[in-house]
């Protein structure tokens, strides 16, 4: 049998440059990480996100493992109600 792991690794240094103290610890902080991150230029264009995930060529399994972060955000968000 074999584990693919996910995992999501970030920069201290950087996170802390922009006020966040500490990786995020669910799907709601890294969507709130992810915008004090992102860079944009004056009207809006984004210059550097926030997150790289990579794209659908460039990962396999892309569409298995998109699925399951859509159904923990659910689980997540129902759960918390």
């Amino acid at each position: 049998m074999e584990i693919d792991g996910l995992v999501l690794i970030g920069n201290d240094g950087l996170l802390k440059k922009v006020g966040i103290p500490t990786m995020p610890n669910n799907w709601d902080e890294v969507l709130t990480d992810i915008a004090k991150l992102s860079v944009r230029d004056t009207s809006g264009k984004l210059i550097t996100a926030g997150i790289a995930l990579g794209t659908a060529s460039n990962i396999e399994h892309f569409s298995d493992i998109f699925g399951l972060i859509l159904l923990q955000t659910v689980v997540i968000k129902k759960t918390k109600r």
